[in-house]
């Protein structure tokens, strides 16, 4: 089976609707797209068939748009993955609706009983909450205002309000489960809904009110006669003192028993590190907070207190690393790392303009934890946030080369990834792979050991290892590597590195003269597994730990275009020599559908991240280098070291529609790319 062959049968029926070369089609990919789909949605073979029949309905819908996809088997293994993935998400969502629905007859059978369960430590548990998740209830259950109302109410949106709500019910969830009434969030809501509001006595709101406006008549009297004695002296030195009592009150040790707003959670930081006399105790000191988070709402700290405490015993953890990672009108500013003092306090900056803040904790023994906000989404920074972090399990293993003996100094890497974004949970969880792993080293004996993954991110992880002078070890996936989890934790796990080999050779210039300090790499483009290095001054390079077979390998240096050889890697294999020719002008100018200028504009090389290098009928072969600039401010962009063929961009700007693949040759004239909204 030929891909020209494939391609050929896609065509004939996108252009005449001969359905007996879209029948060949199916039978020479079926299996692909069948296997494919019973591994991504966990080997169910009815839903396997379900993903397929969808698939090929869409290739039979999409061929005319198809006709000219070189790779149809990678457009089927893609798709595959697409639909699967829809599938498994509506089939939870119906099990889920279908369990919602059980519990709500369940409910209706009795109701009453839950309801006197909950009803007396409801309002207290309600107490308990941080004002925004307090708010958000009451606009919800008491007050009984739609997301809309409620998303006016606090300044966000209809879905932040949605999301603020359903996260607030389940805090208030754990709260009563805590104090012994379990329920789940689809009874907890119902009864909320039902049952948190009920009627008056008639009458009532008259004589309440009639009560009210009566003593507030009183209330004005004495009022009067208060700013008339504030006139005097004694009332001024009375006052004086009584302050003066009130001040030295609250500056006595360990008085605050609640959480402190966030302006004088800031100051109290900065008392505790200024302090001469012994620390408080971790458990007493006010910055051992018992809520989750409060927003300072219509005020700029400029800074987010971040208190990180372990869940268990909501004690301070002292010495936290942590990734920060900040943008600022979608473009990263910030990418430092911040440590928390001894009481578990960080202090990040969180500049006006933000549009995302990423933080990451990393703590030995303690699981390593995400925290994201996006402003830019309608989410607000809150001026003070308790990461409660949880405990971590460690897992360990060995690393061994291709003969089994150990490995010291390799790399082991896990990272992890949600499979469905459904389960994300904002603005704290447990998906901390990017933008780093974690990882440890090797010692003389290949033992290496990590502690700072949590059980609850055990299902979603994935990991393996690398060395500079082997091939990178096949990875495990926690959730579907027979054996992976009980390895691990038994400190049995073996990653074994493959065999490499040496590439050797020199890169030139269009004379034939070296070129030195080039750029080379081996391998594709932010793939894992690949190898780069420089030149010497004579312009030769050789580099270890590169996967033998069919790869690609690229060199550029500043200019001069960059140029890509498909190589066949062996041990044996000769040194390659890679000419660079003078690079050419390419300019463009990204504008609006109604001519506008549209300055910082993305604008990418659309490079395949895989696959041969000279597909079939493309001459000549695509260059693997990263570009990647942003236009200035007048829309315009310029590569001085553009390769002298088309060249497909994908280009996109915050507000406008991405648009993909736009080929232009780089002929110093400026190309005009135009976006839609």
């Amino acid at each position: 089976m030929s891909q020209n062959d494939s391609i050929k049968l896609l065509r004939d029926y996108a252009e005449r609707g001969d359905e007996a070369a879209f029948r060949e089609l199916v039978a020479r990919y079926i299996d692909l797209v069948y296997s494919t789909a019973v591994r991504r949605v966990g080997g169910d073979a009815d839903l396997a068939r379900d993903v397929a029949q969808m698939v090929f309905t869409d290739l039979a819908h999409k061929a005319p748009s198809l006709r000219k996809v070189k790779l149809l088997g990678g457009w089927l293994h893609r798709h595959t993955g697409f639909v699967a993935a829809n599938i498994v998400r509506s089939e939870r969502r119906r099990q889920a609706r279908e369990k919602e629905t059980a519990e709500m007859n369940a409910l209706q059978d009795s109701p009453d009983s839950l309801w006197q369960q909950m009803a007396p430590m409801l309002d207290e548990s309600i107490d308990v909450l941080e004002a925004p998740d307090r708010q958000a209830i009451v606009l919800r259950f008491f007050e009984r205002r739609d997301f809309r109302s409620i998303g006016a109410a606090l300044g966000i949106s209809d879905d932040a309000a949605q999301k603020r709500v359903s996260r607030a019910v389940e805090k208030l969830r754990e709260l009563l489960a805590n104090r012994g009434v379990t329920l789940t969030l689809a009874l907890l809501g119902s009864l909320m809904a039902g049952r948190a509001v009920s009627a008056a006595p008639a009458g009532l709101a008259n004589e309440v009110a009639k009560a009210a406006l009566a003593g507030a008549a009183s209330a004005t009297g004495i009022t009067v006669g208060l700013m008339k004695l504030a006139g005097s002296l004694s009332f001024k030195l009375a006052l004086g003192a009584v302050a003066l009592g009130a001040a030295t009150w609250l500056l006595v040790p360990g008085r605050f028993t609640q959480r402190p707003d966030p302006l004088r959670q800031g100051n109290a930081v900065a008392a505790l590190r200024n302090s001469e006399g012994a620390a408080a105790p971790a458990a007493q000191s006010p910055l051992a907070i018992t809520g989750t988070h409060s927003v300072l709402a219509g005020a700029s700290t400029n800074q987010l207190v971040l208190t990180i405490v372990a869940a268990d015993v909501a004690k301070p953890v002292p010495d936290v690393q942590l990734d920060y990672w900040l943008w600022e009108g979608g473009e990263v500013a910030h990418k430092k790392p911040l440590r928390a003092d001894r009481f578990g306090v960080c202090e990040v900056p969180v500049p006006d303009g933000t549009t995302e803040l990423l933080l990451v904790s990393r703590s030995e023994g303690f699981a390593d934890t995400r925290l994201e906000w996006r402003p830019d989404r309608g989410e607000k920074i809150p001026a003070a946030y308790t990461l409660r972090v949880a405990r971590s399990v460690p897992i360990s293993g060995k690393v061994v080369d291709p003969d089994g003996e150990p490995v010291a100094n390799a790399k082991v890497f896990f990272g992890n990834h949600l499979p469905d974004p459904a389960l994300e949970t904002r603005p704290q969880s447990d998906d901390f792979g990017w933008p780093y792993s974690t990882t440890a080293t090797t010692d003389s004996q290949g033992r290496w050991r990590i502690n700072r993954i949590g059980k609850e991110a055990f299902p979603t992880i994935r990991g393996g290892a690398s060395h500079q002078e082997y091939v990178d070890s096949e990875y495990i996936f926690m959730s579907r590597t027979p054996g992976a989890e009980k390895q691990l934790l038994a400190g049995t796990q073996i990653f074994k590195l493959g065999r490499a080999v040496l590439v050797r050779g020199s890169v030139v210039d269009p004379e034939g003269q070296p070129v030195a300090d080039a750029h080379v790499l081996v391998g594709y483009q932010n793939v894992s597994g690949t190898r780069e290095t420089k030149t010497r001054p004579d312009g030769s390079f050789s580099v270890g730990g590169c996967r033998p077979g069919e790869n690609v390998l690229t060199a550029e240096a500043p200019g001069y275009a960059a140029t890509t050889l498909a190589v066949n890697l062996g041990t044996e294999s000769e040194p390659f020599q890679l000419k660079l020719q003078h690079g050419k002008v390419l300019k463009l100018r990204v504008v609006g559908p109604n001519g506008n200028l549209i300055s910082k504009a993305d604008v990418w090389l659309d490079t395949p991240e895989s696959g041969p290098v000279n597909p079939p009928n493309q001459k000549p072969a695509p260059v693997y280098v990263e570009f990647h600039r942003k236009t200035d401010n007048d829309g315009r962009l310029e590569w001085d070291s553009a390769p002298d063929q088309d060249l497909k961009f994908n280009v996109s700007a915050s507000g406008y529609t991405r648009s993909r693949a736009v080929t232009v040759r780089p002929d110093g004239e400026e190309h005009l790319v135009t976006l839609t909204d």
